[in-house]
């Protein structure tokens, strides 16, 4: 998955936009599907594997409205990331993004 997204750094005070694919998938009840995830950076764009099958997948497909957190515990940082993502799903972007 890809796309982009807003970032917001806490502590910063002030919002950056760049590319981003965030796993916080809405399910139909409106609630998130909050998973751990293991993500890359692809330029300016974090990409995130997702098995076929799976209810993530099943989940940015209907709704591709998502959000990533990343954190670390020392020192104390935290990054947000909202946006859409993409799935490819087959072409040059997803052959070089399955070759990767």
């Amino acid at each position: 998955m890809l796309g982009h997204g807003q970032v917001h750094r806490e502590g910063s005070g002030v919002p950056q936009v760049e590319r981003g694919v965030p796993p916080r998938h809405r399910v139909k009840d409106a609630k998130p599907q909050v998973t751990p995830v293991m993500y890359a950076m692809d330029g300016a764009a974090f990409v995130i594997a997702v098995d076929y099958g799976t209810k993530k997948l099943k989940n940015v497909r209907e709704n591709p409205n998502v959000a990533l957190v990343v954190d670390r515990l020392r020192p104390t940082r935290a990054v947000t990331v909202e946006g859409a993502c993409q799935v490819p799903r087959e072409g040059a972007e997803y052959r070089r993004l399955l070759n990767w």
